[in-house]
């Protein structure tokens, strides 16, 4: 059930959605040590369990213990999401000239009232 934690903390999950993934994915699955038909924990068992951890004081020991390993190892735990903002150049579109010149003579489509869309409702 630890690991369950582990997951959930790390993906920023509730405890109805955590149930999901556990439920839905084969890796998680296999990582949290369940067989395919044996029965796996609900958001309840995942809330109680937490809450008796943080109760007693055990959860944040346990974390900062597990930390502490990451750590040994050479990985940085950090919460957060890293967003990606560069700005790469797109190829510009470039029509001929008998393209553009099709594009200007050809009728735009009509539409009627009823498939329009008004956003200033």
């Amino acid at each position: 059930m630890f690991k369950a934690l582990i997951l959930q903390a790390q993906h920023n999950l509730s405890d109805a959605r955590m149930e999901f993934m556990i439920r839905d994915r084969l890796s998680w699955m296999r990582f949290l040590d369940f067989d395919l038909g044996a029965p796996r924990p609900d958001e309840n068992t995942i809330r109680l369990f937490r809450n008796k951890l943080t109760e007693t004081g055990a959860l944040k020991r346990v974390m900062k213990a597990f930390d502490w390993q990451l750590q040994k190892k050479g990985y940085t735990p950090m919460s957060g999401q890293i967003v990606d903002a560069s700005l790469v150049p797109a190829p510009k579109q470039r029509n001929t000239e008998d393209e553009e010149s099709l594009a200007l003579t050809q009728p735009q489509p009509k539409y009627h009232a009823q498939h329009q869309r008004s956003f200033d409702r």
